[in-house]
């Protein structure tokens, strides 16, 4: 339609003649999905069950289910905001956006290394909230 921005129109042509790369553009958010369901709904409840077996303590079971959940996270994360780079339309709005996107990844490994290395909690926390801050 004749409504379309200029580089949205300059866009179609080659879409059409891209290949590979619209195949892979199109594969990597179906592995994403896959991999979440299967860390889930397969990996999660088979690790607490082994780590139950083995009689492992509970926090030895939290580090494995927030090692999980960082591992799904942070890639997501950062699929998103690479997404916002490449689509880089409006870039005060996506700054800002971006901005909040990296607090996902930051959140998750500080979370993580904050139940592993307890005594080190302070000074993660202040890390987190000075990039909290800034945001």
């Amino acid at each position: 339609p004749p409504s379309w921005p200029r580089q949205q129109r300059m866009e179609e042509p080659q879409r059409a003649r891209c290949g590979w790369s619209c195949t892979w553009q199109f594969l990597i958010p179906v592995f994403w999905l896959v991999t979440i369901v299967v860390g889930c709904f397969a990996i999660l409840p088979w690790g607490i069950v082994e780590l139950r077996r083995a009689h492992e303590e509970t926090h030895v079971q939290a580090w494995f289910v927030a090692g999980i959940f960082t591992c799904l996270a942070v890639p997501i994360s950062f699929w998103d905001a690479a997404q916002h780079f490449r689509h880089w339309y409006n870039a005060p709005q996506q700054r800002l956006v971006i901005r909040i996107l990296w607090m996902v990844p930051i959140y998750a490994v500080d979370s993580f290394f904050a139940l592993r290395f307890v005594d080190a909690n302070i000074y993660l926390d202040t890390a987190r909230e000075c990039y909290e801050a800034y945001v």
